[in-house]
């Protein structure tokens, strides 16, 4: 079991504070496998992903 799972592209200091702390699972392309993501979801206290919001003209 993980504590933290980070699904997509974080920076590494970031990271590394996370894990100072915490049992954290890293892949930046996890998000792209989603059987495995949901998998690991199974077990996790927490997901950290980073996809930015669709913009749409004002």
């Amino acid at each position: 079991m993980s504590d933290i799972v980070i699904s997509e592209f974080m920076d590494q200091a970031a990271v590394d504070a996370a894990a100072a702390d915490y049992e954290v699972v890293y892949d930046p392309n996890l998000v792209d496998r989603a059987g495995e993501l949901a998998a690991l979801l199974a077990d996790t206290r927490a997901l950290v992903c980073a996809t930015a919001p669709e913009s749409t003209p004002s």
